[in-house]
C-alpha cells in the first residue's frame, strides 16, 4: 500500500474521531503532542567538561549564583550562564528559591545548588589486574636466500619462454 493512501486513511480516521468527539483536528493534534511531550519527560543533556567543572564547584561551595561561578572559576558570563542552563535542564542543579546580589549593580541573581553529588574520578586509575608482559623480540638468524634465476636470461634465443612451453 503506498504511503499516500496510508496517510489519507489515517487523516480520515482522525477526522471521524474528531467529528464524534465534536473537536477540531488542530485541537486534537495539539493535545496528542502535549501528551507525548509530557510522557517523554525533560530533555536529556550531556554536559561537557566545563559544565562538570561548574557542577563540582557549586557542590563544593554548597550553593552559588552565576556571577559567583564566573568569579570562582575565572570564566566569562556567557560561558557560565550557558553551562548553568545546561546543568539545570539536565536536572543536575536546582534553584534554591533565594536571590543574591551580583555585586556589580543592584541586580540580584538566582542561587543554584547541586541536585546530585558529582562523581570525582581519581586522576589516574590503577588497573584491576596486571597486564600481560609485552612480547620480546627474538633476533632471527639471517639465512642466505637462494639466487633467483631470471627466466629471460635462461632462455636460449629460439625457444619460447618457460611459461609458454608444454
Amino acid at each position: 500500500m503506498p504511503t499516500i493512501n496510508i496517510e489519507l486513511e489515517l487523516y480520515r480516521k482522525i477526522q471521524q474521531h474528531c467529528a464524534r468527539e465534536n473537536r477540531t483536528i488542530k485541537g486534537w493534534i495539539t493535545e496528542v503532542l502535549t501528551r507525548a511531550i509530557r510522557l517523554a519527560g525533560p530533555p536529556t543533556v550531556q554536559p561537557g567538561a566545563l559544565a562538570h567543572r561548574i557542577l563540582k564547584w557549586i557542590a563544593a561551595q554548597g550553593d552559588a549564583t552565576c556571577s559567583e561561578v564566573e568569579a570562582g572559576l575565572g570564566i566569562t558570563h556567557q560561558s557560565a550562564s550557558a553551562r548553568v542552563h545546561e546543568l539545570m535542564r539536565a536536572g543536575l542543579i536546582v534553584q534554591t528559591g533565594e536571590r543574591r546580589s551580583t555585586g556589580l549593580t543592584n541586580a540580584t541573581a538566582r542561587v543554584w545548588r547541586a541536585a546530585v553529588t558529582p562523581i570525582v574520578m581519581p586522576p589516574t586509575c590503577t588497573p584491576l589486574f596486571e597486564p600481560p608482559p609485552k612480547p620480546t623480540m627474538v633476533p632471527v638468524a639471517r639465512k642466505r636466500l637462494p639466487q633467483l634465476v631470471d627466466p629471460i636470461d635462461d632462455n636460449p634465443g629460439d625457444q619460447p619462454p618457460f611459461w609458454a612451453r608444454s
